[in-house]
This record gives C-alpha cells, sequence and structure tokens, in this order.
C-alpha cells in the first residue's frame, strides 16, 4: 500500500478498512515478516510448546509401527498411547487431551481419514441403473395383482 502524501496515516488506513496500529507493528517487525517462510506465513512466534513434545519420538514411532503393520492409526489410538507414555497427560480432561492429540497430529502432517459408508459411482451410471430398474418393474406394476392366497 502506498500512501499519499497528502494523507495522514490513519486516514489511509482508514480507506483501506484498517487500525493504522497493524501498519505500526509491520512498520517494527519488517525484518522478521521478510524472514518468514511459507511453513511460518501465518504467525511471527512458535507459540505454545506442545504438550507432548518430551514424548514426540516415542509416538511418531507408534504411529510409524502401526501404519507398517496396515493398523489404523486412530486419534484415539494416539491419545491413549500418550496417556499411557505420560502419567501427567493422562489425568488431563479428555478435550484437553484430545485436542493435544489433534494438534500433535496436525504439526506432523497427519490426518484421520473416514472410510465412505457408500462406494463410489458415477452418478451417470447410478442414474442408468435406477432407470432400467424403473423400466423393469413399471410393467409389473401396471398388471392385476396375482396373489392367491
Amino acid at each position: 500500500m502506498k500512501r499519499d502524501a497528502r494523507k495522514s496515516l490513519c486516514k489511509a488506513c482508514e480507506e483501506v478498512g484498517m487500525h493504522h496500529t497493524n501498519i505500526l507493528k509491520w512498520r517494527k517487525d519488517k525484518e522478521k515478516l521478510g524472514a518468514c517462510n511459507e511453513r511460518s506465513a501465518c504467525s511471527l512466534h512458535a507459540g505454545m510448546p506442545s504438550q507432548l513434545e518430551h514424548i514426540e519420538t516415542e509416538l511418531l514411532q507408534f504411529i510409524f509401527e502401526r501404519r507398517e503393520t496396515a493398523l489404523p492409526v486412530k486419534p484415539i489410538t494416539i491419545l491413549l498411547h500418550a496417556a499411557q507414555l505420560d502419567n501427567n497427560f493422562a489425568h488431563k480432561e479428555w478435550n484437553a487431551q484430545y485436542a493435544a492429540v489433534q494438534r500433535f497430529a496436525k504439526s506432523h502432517g497427519y490426518v484421520h481419514r473416514l472410510g465412505t459408508k457408500v462406494s463410489q459411482k458415477d452418478p451417470c451410471d447410478t442414474a442408468d441403473l435406477a432407470k432400467n430398474f424403473i423400466k423393469e418393474l413399471w410393467p409389473r406394476l401396471a398388471e392385476p395383482c396375482q396373489d392367491k392366497r
């Protein structure tokens, strides 16, 4: 954003719809912002340390072993294993444990994929099957009832 020499910083920011203190912060952190890469572009600081940082290698090894043996790796299995490794983690509330495991998985690039309950088929094929079924069934429905009970 280039500033017009005739306008004040507050007026220029007001026209764009931001508060002028953002510009002041960005000027102060100019070197840090320039040094940010794409991965850390969300913030200038690392944030809070992970609750699972001290057992990170054991958890990663656990996940790797489960995946190698084709066993499912779900957040609950990671949570239970982390609780076995760290007694302090085991005494935390369920929501805090689950959130910590989700952040841990996200930071290491793991996602929890769910299986579909309906097989994925081309909608055109499904429409053709439905039309064929109706064409076959319609004459039977039009016939008089022949049930002799």
